[in-house]
């Protein structure tokens, strides 16, 4: 999928690319919580795809640092649109990410 990012077309005002039997638009995560995007010489980039009932979007982030499963104390610092706050996980604070409303807001519909 990262490979399709080069391909990528434009659906309306949405980016999309094609995914497996139909289109998927792309929100770029960065942008939608208010973060700068990082250029990188690569350019690689991954993209997370998310799924609500019949619908998926593609979530275009710089990297995966690491997949873990544990529970987290949120807290509020850190809070802001498409963020719910902070928590220490594996010792590094990190943002946890409100996909729903990060798709909400930005209007290309999952």
């Amino acid at each position: 999928l990262a490979d399709a990012l080069d391909q990528s077309d434009r659906s309306g005002s949405a980016e999309a690319v094609q995914y497996r039997d139909g289109i998927l638009p792309l929100i770029r995560l960065a942008g939608a919580i208010g973060l700068v995007e990082s250029v990188r010489d690569d350019d690689q980039v991954s993209v997370v795809v998310h799924e609500s009932g019949t619908s998926r979007v593609g979530i275009v982030i710089d990297r995966v640092l690491d997949v873990v499963e544990t529970s987290v104390v949120c807290s509020d610092v850190g809070r802001r649109t498409g963020v719910l706050g902070s928590a220490v996980i594996q010792d590094r604070v990190t943002d946890l990410v409100d996909l729903d409303a990060v798709v909400a807001l930005s209007g290309v519909g999952a």
